[in-house]
């Protein structure tokens, strides 16, 4: 096998390196083309050279496709395949589509609201070509919806808790399996919020988020920012146990059930249509409106 050769099989197998790193090894075999012809006591032709480089090119346009990654995506990407420029080169397999070539990097189809080539827009169905130049639209905040119900996975139990508390009903069990869930997401129309891409990959998953952040009180902010919550909230309306709905009950109905303290110094309270637990506003619902406070300034100042 000639150096010439070598060099066009390295174009091959450079499907996920840059252009520039592509061009190195390049011009490398093109020096050691030089050394050997030394030696072999020959060297091919300026035209054979110009042929052979542009064939090269050819083969590159042909097994390479482009995909430009928005910032605010960045960070989904398998590390450290994104440039500085925020395109990423990758090698052409045949029939993949648009979607499993954006998912294959890391991003899930629950983050894309359009998919696009030479900016025009493409279902993600569309078959990627040699050569294709590719790009994303982030989904973005979605409009609010009384009727829009939430599913946790099985790592995301605290913002589930939260989620109850300030009244966006969250279904969640700790041992669910992934399968159990996404039957439970289909039959129940709820939106999956996981931090695992790999469940937001399958295919009949319709409607989930990826979670970044592992601090409950950042992953509040990014749910309120997507699904626009912040001006829906209905504390003490949902039983964080169970996610049943709490009713008001009289104080004497459940007297023989309260500390003396609590008989003492609280006259509301609130009964889960469910479990029974009883709820009452205390210490913890002024932990909740400083929590709020604190979520709606940070939003207001992104």
């Amino acid at each position: 096998m000639d150096v010439h050769t070598k060099e066009i099989l390295i174009l091959l197998q450079s499907g996920t390196q840059s252009l520039q790193q592509a061009e190195v090894q390049r011009r490398t075999c093109r020096s050691m083309s030089a050394g050997s012809s030394s030696v072999q006591g020959g060297h091919r032709s300026d035209a054979s050279n110009r042929t052979s480089a542009k064939q090269a090119v050819m083969i590159e346009n042909h097994r390479t496709f482009t995909i430009a990654i928005p910032e605010s995506l960045s960070w989904t990407v398998y590390h450290p395949r994104v440039s500085e420029e925020q395109e990423l080169l990758l090698h052409w397999n045949p029939h993949q589509s648009i979607k499993d070539a954006v998912e294959s990097i890391g991003i899930p189809h629950t983050e894309i609201q359009r998919y696009f080539c030479s900016s025009e827009q493409v279902p993600e169905s569309y078959i990627v070509l040699p050569g294709d130049e590719l790009s994303i639209e982030p989904v973005d905040a979605l409009p609010y919806s009384s009727s829009r119900v939430f599913i946790a996975d099985t790592h995301l139990g605290k913002l589930a808790t939260y989620l109850r508390l300030l009244g966006f009903p969250t279904l969640y069990q700790r041992d669910w399996s992934p399968g159990e869930l996404l039957g439970c997401a289909h039959h129940s129309g709820a939106v999956v919020l996981t931090r695992s891409r790999e469940l937001l990959k399958r295919r009949q998953l319709e409607q989930g988020m990826l979670i970044r952040s592992t601090q409950v009180d950042d992953q509040l902010v990014e749910v309120f920012i997507r699904f626009a919550l912040q001006d829906h909230l209905q504390l003490l309306s949902l039983c964080p146990h169970c996610n049943a709905g709490l009713i008001g009950v009289e104080k004497d109905d459940i007297i023989d059930q309260l500390e003396p303290n609590t008989r003492q110094w609280y006259q509301r309270f609130f009964r889960c249509s469910q479990c029974g637990q009883i709820y009452w506003y205390g210490s913890h619902y002024e932990q909740l409106t400083t929590m709020i406070g604190t979520i709606t300034d940070r939003i207001s100042n992104l």
